[in-house]
């Protein structure tokens, strides 16, 4: 929102024909003044306002990828095609290894940054058909449409060895983040995309416990 001394100016909120009126009425104590240059430069800003309010509602303000709600969204969406046609899907859960321990020694303004730096390398990685998202505080998730579990893996391998090359440096030292990812493709037995997550998240956890900066795909999960 665009405010002035007296109040809110511009609100992205109100209707176009308030704008108009709102436009119209700053051009009438100039005579001279040309109202629909007025009219068009206000269509102008109310259009970049909305596109910057919808972009902000769907993105993670941190990092910029998808934000939770928005990732979970899309992936719903990616499931249920999947499903229906018989498509083969996997999925990425990772975060980044020993982050409170970055946080509580270098401050969460430094983690931030490397939250950043990581987002940043796994949105360099992931083809235009793929969907990533940050789904909590350090973990993220890639939906990866039509690709099996071999292939996912390969994609996870290649992210993992990709993400320590790019060291944060600062006055404070050199961060070296490394991921630990869990990787699972869909299966008949996954009722939704709730489930196949689920089933990630906990390959994650294993990768984690097998010593961290690694992929852990399982072929086939125990039953619960």
């Amino acid at each position: 929102m665009i405010r002035d001394e007296q109040g809110p100016l511009i609100d992205p909120h109100r209707s176009f024909n308030t704008w108009l009126e709102t436009a119209h009425g700053f051009s009438e104590p100039w005579p001279n003044t040309n109202v629909d240059a007025v009219k068009l430069f206000s269509f102008s800003i109310v259009q970049q306002l909305m596109t910057q309010a919808q972009h902000d509602a769907l993105s993670d303000p941190l990092t910029g990828l998808n934000n939770r709600r928005q990732f979970f969204k899309q992936a719903r969406r990616q499931f249920h095609q999947a499903q229906r046609y018989q498509l083969p899907m996997s999925v990425m859960v990772f975060d980044i290894d020993h982050f409170k321990r970055v946080n509580d020694q270098h401050g969460h303004q430094i983690g931030d940054i490397v939250l950043q730096a990581v987002a940043k390398d796994s949105q360099s990685a992931i083809r235009d058909s793929d969907l990533l998202g940050r789904i909590g505080g350090e973990e993220f998730a890639i939906v990866l449409p039509n690709t099996d579990l071999e292939a996912a893996k390969t994609f996870a391998n290649r992210l993992c060895h990709a993400v320590p090359q790019h060291p944060i440096k600062g006055e404070w030292g050199t961060i070296t983040p490394t991921i630990s990812i869990g990787v699972v493709m869909r299966q008949e037995l996954d009722a939704d995309f709730e489930t196949l997550l689920n089933r990630a998240d906990k390959a994650m956890y294993c990768a984690k416990k097998m010593g961290r900066n690694q992929v852990h795909a399982p072929l086939i999960f125990p039953k619960t």
